[in-house]
Formats: structure tokens, sequence, C-alpha cells
């Protein structure tokens, strides 16, 4: 009587255990399988939009100044057409404007800080920095710009800050930045290159 007792206290616990056993297992195998599916979402190269360039402030009505500056804004306009996350690494541009020579003048160069654009998702980043005239004035004697090279700088600049100050220059935009997609691991990390050219718009 005792044994039969016994058995009936402990076939609860029993079945309680067992049941235990079985979700485990079950959580464990549901676990494996997902891990040994492949990620899910469509991936697909992280494009530029559009780049725009923007001039803040004016230039000095009468003649220029060492200290004079024309501040710039680019701005670029990423789109993720893909459906994971994507990270932009190690992206750097530089703006320049034609100057008569292969290599134009520089109006800005610089990176942008590691980026993220979520899937199906657009995003902006802007980067606004001066331009120094009397800066520029070196580089354009070392370059050897205009007639004999030293005579000829100053003007030569004039010429093209006034330009660039009247928003009749052409923009030549170019870089490079590379994109890793932090939930696929399986895709390799992808480098895009990019030129682009843009010229204020006529009010």
């Amino acid at each position: 009587m005792q044994k039969t007792r016994n058995f009936w206290m402990r076939a609860p616990l029993v079945f309680i255990a067992a049941v235990g056993l079985m979700m485990c297992g079950g959580w464990v195998f549901n676990a494996f399988a997902a891990g040994a599916r492949p990620p899910e979402g469509e991936v697909a190269p992280v494009e530029i939009a559009e780049v725009t360039v923007e001039r803040l402030n004016e230039i000095a009505e009468d003649d220029y100044r060492g200290t004079d500056v024309l501040v710039f804004r680019t701005t670029f306009h990423f789109k993720n057409p893909g459906e994971v996350l994507a990270e932009i690494r190690n992206c750097s541009f530089t703006v320049r404007v034609d100057d008569g020579t292969a290599d134009k003048t520089i109006i800005q160069t610089t990176s942008m800080p590691t980026t993220y654009v979520p899937g199906k998702k657009e995003i902006s980043w802007s980067y606004a920095a001066p331009w120094n005239y009397g800066g520029t004035i070196g580089a354009y004697v070392t370059r050897g710009l205009g007639e004999g090279g030293v005579p000829g700088a100053v003007e030569k600049l004039n010429e093209i800050w006034k330009a660039i100050g009247n928003d009749e220059k052409t923009f030549y935009i170019d870089g490079r930045f590379s994109v890793v997609y932090p939930d696929r691991p399986d895709v390799e990390r992808q480098v895009e290159q990019f030129g682009f050219e843009y010229s204020v718009p006529e009010l």
C-alpha cells in the first residue's frame, strides 16, 4: 500500500519534468534551426540619389582681402533600396571648380563619419566649410596659374572667386565609400566610387 501511494505522489512530478524536457528540447531545436537558416532580407547597393552644393554667404562687394571667405554646404542624399540595414564607411569626397587646369581648384575635401541607412530608407548628410581667399593665393602661385605663374595668379583667382560668388561655376564632386550589412555577415563589403557635376539652379 505504501509503494502504491508513493507512485501516485511521484507521478505528477515525473510528468512535469517530462513536459519541461520536451519544451527545452523544442526550444533548442528551434534555436538551432533558426541559426541554420541563411539570413533573410534582400541586399541592394546603396546609391547616392543626389548631391547639392549651396553658397551660404555673399562675396565682398569691393576688393578682396586675405580674410574674405565663401562658405559652402555640400549635401549628399543616400538611398538604400534593399531590405536590410546598410552601414556606410570610409566615405570621402572632394568638391572642385574649373580653373583652366586638369586638377581644378579644390573648394572642399573631407570625410563623412560612419553612417547607417535602414532598409528601404533615405538619409541626407551635409558638410559646411569656408573657402578662404587669402589661403588660396598660395596654391595658385605654386601651381603657376595665369600668365607667368606668380604675376597672373591673383588675377586668375579674382576671376574664379567672382564667378563662384555669383554662382556661375559648375561644381565637380567625386569620391568613394564602402558599405557593409551588419545583419548580413554573409555579404562581402562593397566599395562604390561616384562623380557628379552640379550647377546652382537659376532663380
